[in-house]
């Protein structure tokens, strides 16, 4: 994902449990692309974000979902929810995050046949 949008070396990520850290200087790498090559990924990009965001809304309407994230919990269902409730706030700061870098990538691709 940030290997084609340098500017988000600057931005702040988040690993397990919330805790900010930084972004390794290894996931950033630059390379040459068309603006066809350009159009097309954000196109997939676009369609993955719509797709991610359906399935999101889906899990937290679901019956089951909500009976499971709303009850307390004990033994071994509490156990093995764990992860998953652990998880679950950081799947919607990374769908925000998917959302902003791709908006911000339309802005800088804008409607010109060049790049900016």
């Amino acid at each position: 994902m940030p290997a084609h949008f340098p500017h988000l070396a600057r931005a702040q990520y988040y690993c397990k449990q919330s805790v900010p850290c930084a972004l390794p200087s290894s996931v950033i790498e630059f390379i040459e692309v068309e603006t066809r090559e350009i159009d097309m990924r954000l196109q997939r990009y676009t369609a993955a974000e719509h797709r991610i965001g359906a399935n999101l809304q889906e899990l937290e309407q679901h019956a089951v979902y909500q009976l499971l994230t709303t009850d307390v919990l004990s033994g071994a269902t509490a156990k093995a929810l764990a992860p998953v409730n652990d998880a679950n706030p950081n799947l919607w700061q990374l769908f925000t995050l998917l959302g902003s870098t791709l908006d911000s990538a339309r802005r800088l691709r804008g409607n010109n046949p060049r790049l900016r």
